[in-house]
């Protein structure tokens, strides 16, 4: 079994199935937009996922095909399944393309593109979002194409309804030979409905009938474009230019060709030429920008994003870019302005409250910082890493419960994410489920196993990462003056837990539990003597607590006394 695929769209005008995964995707076959959209894409991530995790394999133990996404699914499980490269995309695009051209389409041929489009994001989305596949694991099964699988795939295919809707004409108008404007619009029909090849035949059609037709020249290269031939549309564009050097768009697309190529001087040096032909084009402005940010030219940048908004003030975009070049500078304030006009111009702008509330985390607003996570969950409810950042953040004030809660929701949407599980495995240790604790720090190490390892310590200061070292070789003190002592124990794990050396923190947390049963059961009081930033003022009560139940008890009295001179050093 495997997670299953709901959609079963037929298009209303052609009645052809396909998959309305985005939505400005028009039907492949007659191009017609649907009204109702799926989430497609992170439904097949999940279920790729889940065989992984499940079956170690991309193919689940068994699998019944009940819906076209399902069908689709069946396909996709045997491309990633049957890929016998590593992570590089263009070896996945070249691959993908051979295993589909093997296979038999019938009356379908349109889905061939449909599903190479589908298995790009899906790969896209693997590789970003899949902390398992980061840990330098290759994408692929390594299966390569074998023919019982294409035999497979067959049958599959067959079960794709080809009309559903009778009488439907799809043909493609007749073109007037003569005409190279009439082949660009015949083109530009064939690119609405995906289908590529087709277009571009048409555009050089239009070129045959003109060589000197920029627009043929400019038309092709945007099609080659959607294609990922960079160069080819590189070499169109270079064409038009030629004939028409004064058309700001060529100049623009060329630029986002040759970015995607690598070759960022060329670009910036198109974006340049469109600003001279037009000083008031804001987007030219606003793309150079990107370029030099992603070239490290922060301070270059932040002057054509100044540029782009005195021209454009109503663009979110740009005051996001800005604020982030702002605060890549240590210009906190001011990234903090761009991002809150950003939301204000516009409000359903996730990335914007995601990198205010980050800002707002970092000078220990909390409050603040909680609300704009919550914003974007509301916005996207399906975003994993506004639950996992809205988690910490109210790990940081000691809401462990509602910790747990929002990790959990993260680990819901992304199954592979090792470090959800750590920090969950931190608040169920604060709250002193042990047990729980246990099983998702080694759930974490299982994920990512560097998580076993003291020396990975990310997003620890110095100053910080030596008070957990000292803080272990204090507890290690303890324990061998009294080897029974559970508490010392619990605390050593959770500093070993901070400095993400999950394996030493599962064995003190096993220990605690030989030696108190009452630990499994997290009903024990808490003390949080390794975290003076996040968790000092929850420890220090803890530690009242314990000398209010027991006031000759010496180990937690010495513990507050060095909890409250820490708490002055703040």
């Amino acid at each position: 079994m495997t997670l299953h695929s709901s959609c079963n769209h037929v298009c209303p005008h052609c009645g052809a199935f396909f998959i309305p995964y985005r939505e400005d995707l028009p039907c492949p076959r007659c191009g017609d937009f649907a009204e109702e959209h799926y989430d497609f894409i992170n439904e097949a991530v999940d279920s790729l996922n889940f065989n992984l995790e499940r079956y170690h394999s991309f193919l689940p133990g068994a699998w019944a095909v009940l819906t076209g996404g399902d069908q689709v699914l069946f396909l996709l499980f045997n491309i990633f399944e049957g890929y016998d490269g590593d992570n590089a995309k263009t070896r996945f695009v070249e691959f993908t393309a051979k295993f589909l051209s093997s296979l038999t389409w019938r009356n379908v041929e349109y889905l061939s593109d449909h599903v190479s489009s589908i298995s790009l994001d899906v790969f896209d989305r693997l590789l970003k979002g899949s902390q398992a596949l980061k840990n330098n694991s290759s994408i692929g099964g390594k299966q390569g194409i074998q023919p019982d699988i294409i035999g497979a795939c067959n049958d599959v295919i067959k079960l794709i309804p080809y009309d559903t809707k009778d009488n439907i004409n799809t043909s493609h108008p007749p073109v007037d030979s003569k005409d190279a404007n009439a082949y660009i619009t015949s083109g530009n029909a064939y690119v609405e409905r995906g289908d590529l090849l087709r277009a571009i035949d048409e555009f050089t059609k239009a070129l045959e009938v003109d060589p000197q037709f920029s627009l043929g020249f400019y038309h092709r290269g945007l099609a080659r474009f959607k294609q990922r031939d960079y160069q080819g549309a590189v070499d169109d564009y270079n064409k038009a230019i030629e004939i028409d050097p004064e058309d700001i768009e060529f100049h623009i697309n060329r630029a986002a060709a040759r970015l995607y190529m690598g070759d960022l001087p060329e670009a910036i040096d198109d974006y340049t030429n469109a600003i001279e032909l037009d000083p008031q084009h804001a987007l030219a402005f606003f793309y150079r920008g990107r370029v030099h940010s992603g070239q490290g030219d922060l301070q270059r940048a932040i002057d054509d994003y100044t540029k782009a908004i005195e021209i454009d003030s109503q663009n979110s975009e740009i005051f996001y870019a800005r604020g982030l070049a702002h605060q890549a500078l240590g210009n906190i304030p001011r990234a903090m302005d761009d991002f809150t006009k950003a939301v204000e111009i516009s409000p359903p702008f996730v990335r914007a409250f995601i990198s205010r509330g980050l800002i707002y985390e970092d000078r220990g607003d909390l409050s603040s910082a909680i609300d704009d996570y919550s914003k974007a969950i509301e916005i996207s409810p399906q975003f994993a890493d506004a639950y996992f950042l809205r988690g910490a953040a109210q790990g940081k004030q000691c809401s462990f419960k509602c910790m747990i809660e929002d990790k959990t929701k993260a680990i819901q949407l992304n199954p592979q994410d090792a470090s959800a599980y750590m920090w969950r495995g931190h608040a169920n240790a604060a709250l002193g489920d042990l047990q729980d604790a246990i099983r998702d720090l080694t759930k974490a190490i299982q994920l990512n196993p560097q998580y076993g390892s003291p020396h990975r310590t990310p997003g620890l200061t110095p100053s910080m990462k030596n008070k957990f070292q000292c803080a272990i070789e204090n507890f290690t003190n303890s324990i061998q003056l009294d080897p029974l002592d559970a508490t010392a124990y619990k605390n050593r794990g959770y500093a070993h837990a901070a400095l993400y050396d999950l394996s030493n923190a599962i064995a003190d947390y096993d220990k605690v539990i030989q030696l108190n049963q009452e630990y499994a059961k997290g009903k024990n009081i808490q003390g949080y003597v390794f975290t003076k930033k996040f968790y000092l003022d929850a420890a220090i009560e803890d530690y009242k607590s314990v000398i209010a139940l027991n006031p000759k008890h010496a180990r937690a009295s010495k513990s507050l006394l060095q909890l409250l001179a820490d708490e002055r050093d703040l």
